[in-house]
């Protein structure tokens, strides 16, 4: 059985059942093997499809996390080459590939020379190799480890569960975080919403927790009350904070949210988990600020795009002139 110690619950099994599960993609993954021995599996779905032809592929879609490839222990930038060169011979029109940041050298190796369009990402990671006392006292900063003092002495209530009975608190803070951020980039809400409802409907998000059950936990906190933070935790060899919210106006200056990190980075360090991923930072400066309070480490890596036709650069542009007709404001 093939195993990949840098695999992501992203790329499970689980978590494509999960994403595909309402009909909107459909699974085509990829399975090579090669004369060394070298195994590669790689998740991909169907982002439209009309009769025979398929007109955009993605690994993953936006919003729907990082794909890449499942590798055995010894794929090599040239194994990934090929499997580049297979999917650029495919009748596809358009594949985007986003893979595991921390194999992002390794796929940049790989495609150099192919021509093939590629676009710079950010992802945050934290390393939990040295157990939770030294990401604490080590990786945390000092006005972290502070906050989360303040946090516990103003008696925030954190708690985690895996029934799904609080999917509904992460859901409801998702959308007051939507809200918030379409008035700070001056996009209509009405758009937002949309794009919201599209993206991250309630039935996805229960979806998510029955396929992978107990290594799904959706953790919450609350200041008097009321809840004010909540995050959607995978959790494997390795751990993806797949979701995360918060209402900055009842949040105040409880800090809640860092006692709630620092929960959950707690527990994947008891549970011997490798690397913590915290996901997509992509420009922000303040969130990845907020990411490396924790002690989390830049990834810079490349998504790359397999065109026949090019679709990427037509819906950047379709965006942008969007964006500067409603006057968003990245």
């Amino acid at each position: 059985m093939m195993e990949d110690l840098d695999a992501i619950p992203y790329q499970s099994p689980e978590w494509c059942e999960a994403i595909c599960a309402d009909g909107r993609f459909r699974d085509i993954s990829r399975h090579y093997e090669f004369e060394d021995g070298c195994r590669i599996v790689v998740p991909l779905v169907t982002v439209i499809t009309l009769g025979p032809a398929r007109f955009t592929a993605a690994s993953y879609p936006d919003g729907c996390g990082m794909g890449g490839a499942i590798c055995c222990g010894n794929t090599t930038a040239r194994h990934l080459r090929h499997v580049l060169k297979d999917l650029m011979a495919s009748n596809v029109f358009s594949i985007k590939i986003r893979p595991n940041p921390m194999q992002g050298r390794r796929w940049a190796e790989a495609a150099s020379g192919l021509a093939l369009t590629t676009r710079a990402r950010r992802a945050h990671v934290i390393d939990l190799k040295e157990g939770f006392d030294h990401v604490y006292n080590k990786l945390f900063t000092r006005d972290t480890r502070s906050g989360i003092r303040k946090a516990e002495r103003k008696g925030v209530v954190v708690r985690n569960s895996s029934n799904g009975d609080l999917i509904p608190v992460l859901h409801g803070l998702l959308a007051r975080s939507v809200e918030r951020w379409a008035a700070q980039q001056r996009e209509p809400l009405w758009l937002a919403r949309f794009r919201f409802r599209r993206r991250d409907p309630i039935e996805k998000l229960y979806r998510i927790q029955e396929a992978f059950g107990s290594d799904c936990k959706v953790w919450a906190a609350w200041v008097d009350g009321t809840p004010v933070a909540a995050s959607l935790v995978l959790t494997g060899r390795h751990v993806n904070d797949s979701r995360g919210a918060l209402d900055r106006a009842a949040l105040g200056t409880s800090c809640a949210n860092d006692l709630l990190q620092k929960l959950t980075i707690e527990e994947a360090c008891q549970s011997g988990c490798r690397f913590y991923h915290l996901g997509e930072s992509g420009n922000s400066a303040s969130l990845a600020h907020f990411k490396e309070r924790f002690g989390a480490t830049a990834y810079h890596y490349d998504e790359i795009l397999i065109e026949q036709f090019p679709l990427f650069r037509i819906e950047q542009s379709l965006k942008g002139g969007v964006k500067k007709v409603i006057g968003f404001k990245d």
